[in-house]
């Protein structure tokens, strides 16, 4: 019985960081609304100049996604939150569950030395996340891919290809930080 509520306990684990993966992800799709400057040239067109004493006139800049944000294909400061979320629920697992992280993602038992360095690996990540969060937006892009980026190096894919440590990983559990943290770092890419 206490392995069925473990797998059970797994499988919610793993649909709620896939939802807030899928969340984040969602979030880098969605466009800003509208702007006078992006309907300028469909209303210059259909309404006679000076109609209702609007003198609409038309947009020479180009008027993608790309061009109203004025930059990437993904907003920077979308990314920013999407990484800082998912580095957030990962440092309140590494607080309150310390354990679980070892469990989950490896065919290891924990011991109370890792549970110890887990949890106190937290407070350095809320630290991170306090400060990325009071930075102007690209300067707190570029730290939080960096961050995202060496996170992916250092942990998943680590354990995953064995080029610094040889790790038992524990499939299909590990494929989420694997795939979170790549997608996360193309995001971040994105958002140049």
């Amino acid at each position: 019985r206490g392995s069925a509520t473990r797998s059970c306990n797994k499988v919610q684990s793993m649909r709620f960081i896939l939802a807030l993966a899928l969340v984040a992800a969602a979030t880098a799709l969605h466009t800003p609304s509208s702007t006078l400057g992006a309907v300028a040239p469909l209303a210059s067109r259909t309404l006679p100049r000076g109609f209702l004493g609007l003198q609409l006139q038309r947009n020479a800049s180009p008027t993608t996604n790309m061009a109203l944000r004025g930059g990437g294909s993904v907003d920077p400061d979308v990314f920013v939150k999407a990484a800082c979320l998912v580095v957030g629920v990962y440092t309140v697992e590494m607080l309150l569950m310390p354990a679980k992280i070892v469990t989950d993602h490896f065919n290891e038992e924990s011991t109370p030395l890792s549970e110890f360095m887990i949890r106190g690996g937290a407070v350095g990540y809320f630290t991170a996340i306090a400060a990325i969060l009071q930075l102007p937006t690209a300067a707190a892009h570029q730290i939080s891919l960096f961050m995202i980026a060496a996170m992916g190096v250092l942990y998943p894919w680590n354990a995953k290809f064995g080029y610094i440590s040889n790790l038992n990983v524990k499939y299909p559990m590990h494929y989420i930080p694997e795939i979170l943290m790549l997608g996360l770092t193309i995001m971040g890419a994105l958002a140049y």
